[in-house]
């Protein structure tokens, strides 16, 4: 015997759902909708922390200039060691330590 005629044939997804009582297939409606939800919910929150994050980091940039920039003025640092001050911080720190490669952009 073949392996094939031994085998039930295929039903679509139509007849499968034509043997379904009426509370499974509202429960299949309702799960599917969480789901949509659940999901939506994910790609708002992510997209929303990411923002924040952004916005935190860019504060704490200008913080960095503006205080690298007091201490130029002041005369406690020159232009060039703040330059390289702000690049161990915000570059070769985080290259090194935390593993960051450059993006394409840059």
């Amino acid at each position: 015997m073949s392996e094939e005629s031994s085998r039930p044939p295929r039903l679509d997804w139509r007849t499968r759902l034509s043997g379904l009582g009426v509370r499974a297939k509202l429960a299949l409606i309702v799960n599917l909708l969480l789901l949509i939800v659940v999901v939506t919910f994910a790609f708002v929150f992510e997209h929303r922390q990411r923002i924040a994050i952004i916005q935190e980091v860019e504060k704490r940039a200008v913080v960095m200039a503006e205080v690298l920039a007091g201490r130029v003025e002041s005369g406690q640092y020159t232009l060039e060691s703040a330059l390289n001050i702000a690049e161990r911080i915000l570059y070769t720190t985080p290259m090194e330590l935390l593993g960051f490669r450059p993006s394409e952009a840059l």
